[in-house]
């Protein structure tokens, strides 16, 4: 009797080789990177603007409101994008298997990534080359390699803290449904259920740069250290809105004829 489509014993995925996916962790690295960095600047322009408008508007309605809630809202739905991008896990066709869509796919991600990244042949590598870091051999060259190690295993924790967490968790989902009903398709029905929280999105980015910071140490070498920057931001981001949402707050609108 033949199998269905569905009874048909999937094909154990072809690894990809060595250096084909140490190449490819390089690259998602660097545009991970890239994204988290939008991300980082789209939550501090609503976090800036959200607590201008609790200290100095008292939550009260201002003529020109309505434009601020559309800025916020396009900087709101622009970060759920960024995030749906960078927790993307691709999904496999009919009687394709998870691994054999992942070998196949161009898709840069955390869940992509950090399927290298869990890898102990990738793990392997990495560690070797850390020990190879400096042109020089050294005593430092098995802190390097041991470091390596480390920070890869933090980056695979942290993504399990955050599935796992009830808040986590929650947040994943919140944003896949969100994505797929509000962001991919334009549904007959929608649920307000599924639009991510503030808090919710931020936790996402606070994760995305652990991640991501740990996974770069491991494959490259380099200290993602973002407080600095993020506390520019910050700066940047008060110096448009205050004056912006104070000037809105005070403005008299002229009486129509």
């Amino acid at each position: 009797m033949n199998k269905t489509r569905g009874q048909q014993k999937k094909k154990r995925a072809k690894p990809l080789p060595i250096e084909t996916a140490i190449e490819r962790l390089g690259a998602m690295v660097e545009l991970v990177e890239r994204e988290l960095r939008t991300a980082i600047q789209l939550e501090m322009s609503l976090e800036t603007a959200n607590n201008i408008v609790k200290a100095e508007l008292h939550g009260h309605r201002f003529y020109g409101a309505e434009c601020y809630d559309t800025v916020k809202l396009a900087t709101q739905l622009y970060l759920a994008i960024v995030l749906a991008k960078l927790f993307e896990a691709p999904r496999p066709k009919p009687g394709e298997s998870i691994a054999k869509k992942a070998n196949r796919s161009d898709v840069a991600s955390i869940p992509l990534m950090l399927r290298l990244l869990g890898q102990k042949r990738c793990v392997r590598k990495l560690v070797t080359e850390a020990g190879l870091w400096q042109s020089f051999r050294s005593s430092a060259d098995q802190t390097n390699a041991a470091a390596a190690e480390r920070h890869a295993a933090a980056a695979l924790s942290r993504y399990r803290e955050l599935r796992r967490s009830r808040d986590g968790g929650l947040a994943l989902a919140k944003l896949s449904a969100f994505r797929n009903e509000w962001l991919a398709h334009l549904l007959l029905k929608q649920s307000e259920k599924n639009v991510p929280k503030y808090d919710q999105l931020f936790l996402l980015v606070d994760a995305a740069r652990d991640i991501i910071g740990a996974t770069k140490f491991a494959v490259k070498g380099s200290n993602l250290e973002l407080t600095d920057w993020e506390k520019e931001r910050s700066r940047i981001s008060n110096a448009f809105w205050n004056p912006a949402l104070i000037a809105a707050r005070d403005w008299d609108r002229e009486p129509t004829a």
